[in-house]
């Protein structure tokens, strides 16, 4: 996958005319008609009418979904930060991918770890959720299960998780402030792999050299 180098700014009735032809021809001779014998009438049954059903929704309680051929439970639901380039490919294979755009580099999609397959729009609906929901609740299983830590030296930072969720990291809004990161200038982050997150500041030019080394030297890798 390619390499990304990015900046804070990551980051949220018809009118229907009917014409009717009321012209009538005017009758050759007119007639006088035969008396009709009255019809007794016929009552037909008429099967009662079932009113919509709608499906509530999701109960807030409930663990767990069968969506097509997998169980997707609520807990397993993850972000998974990857590049343009990789969603572009995985939508070959799943037209009906489920993603969101973070910038033109990266975009999240949504992984259930434990089937080990990529949530659809399909999904999302039967998940009844959504996507600023699915949203929160892969982000919080992320804060939740996911231990994550930062490697410092001096104003450098790397993220570290567990090997996969490193970059799914961008999209916990709360890590990313000055409070949390104490560097000089604009927050810039580098995402030379899925598993790797560099944070540095722009204020400080041999901080910036090193993130973009970094990320180039991924490019050589």
């Amino acid at each position: 996958e390619t390499p990304i180098d990015i900046s804070e700014s990551l980051k949220d009735i018809l009118d229907v005319a009917i014409n009717l032809d009321t012209t009538q021809e005017t009758p050759a001779a007119m007639t006088t008609p035969e008396p009709v014998a009255p019809v007794a009438p016929v009552e037909t049954p008429v099967a009662p009418v079932e009113e919509p059903h709608e499906e509530p929704l999701m109960d807030e309680n409930a663990t767990e979904v069968v969506s097509g051929n997998i169980i997707i439970k609520k807990e397993e639901i993850f972000p998974l930060v990857r590049t343009t380039s990789f969603i572009n490919d995985l939508k070959r294979e799943l037209p009906d991918l489920l993603y969101e755009n973070i910038n033109s580099e990266l975009g999240v999609i949504y992984l259930v770890r434990n089937e080990k397959v990529s949530l659809t729009t399909g999904d999302l609906k039967n998940l009844r959720l959504d996507r600023l929901a699915l949203k929160s609740l892969a982000v919080q299983n992320l804060i939740d299960q996911v231990e994550e830590g930062a490697e410092e030296e001096g104003s450098r930072y790397t993220i570290v998780a567990d090997g996969k969720f490193e970059a799914s990291f961008l999209v916990v809004s709360e890590l990313w402030s000055k409070d949390n990161i104490p560097v000089e200038g604009t927050i810039t982050i580098g995402v030379p792999s899925n598993n790797v997150l560099l944070i540095t500041g722009s204020g400080n030019a041999a901080d910036m050299n090193w993130i973009r080394h970094r990320v180039a030297q991924a490019y050589v890798e």
